[in-house]
């Protein structure tokens, strides 16, 4: 649903992505608002389009943050959704780093996670460490960007072998960069014991 933002109300720059800036503010404490300029928007059009979507269809998924909705003005289109923080969540790659002697236990999370994308019937596509975050309090995982595809033709929206097929897909992407972030953090932790 479209909304009225002012984003004079998220005035504290939080984060950077390829495509996105993300504001927080005092006014909503618990909300992330998430811009792109209208002169580069394609990847946010398709990403807003998608949660609209997801919203009209009533999905949700407990790894996805809430949507609240969508804005656009002069400047900027971009979307308003829970943010997801606190002192025990971390990135993806964080975790890695920190725990790179046993990942056994976020390697399990992971496995749940994507047959949690699987069967909860929403596309995630650009799936990086980045966009993965732990809560080490109790190892539950929040994928915060990523859903939608740029295909003219959006069939894995509309047909669950196309989306699954193109889902794990992505996946073998990410687990292949995961296999990289990890035997990185496992180098230098070795290193680290050698000295």
């Amino acid at each position: 649903m479209r909304i009225e933002v002012d984003m004079a109300d998220y005035p504290t720059y939080f984060a950077k992505g390829s495509d996105k800036v993300c504001f927080v503010g005092e006014k909503y404490p618990d909300r992330i608002l998430k811009v792109s300029p209208l002169e580069n928007c394609r990847p946010m059009r398709i990403e807003v389009s998608y949660l609209e979507r997801l919203e009209r269809l009533g999905r949700t998924a407990d790894f996805m943050p809430k949507y609240y909705g969508w804005f656009k003005n002069d400047k900027y289109i971009g979307y308003v959704h829970q943010l997801v923080k606190s002192d025990s969540i971390i990135p993806l790659q964080k975790y890695i780093d920190l725990h790179a002697d046993d990942l056994s236990l976020i390697e399990e999370k992971l496995a749940e996670l994507k047959e949690k994308i699987l069967s909860s019937k929403i596309l995630v596509l650009n799936i990086h460490a980045q966009n993965i975050l732990v809560d080490v309090s109790n190892m539950h995982l929040w994928l915060i960007d990523g859903y939608g595809t740029p295909e003219a033709i959006p069939l894995p929206y509309w047909f669950d072998v196309c989306r699954r097929r193109k889902e794990e897909s992505h996946w073998a992407k990410f687990e292949r960069r995961y296999g990289r972030l990890k035997a990185a953090a496992q180098l230098r932790l070795r290193e680290r014991k050698a000295d």
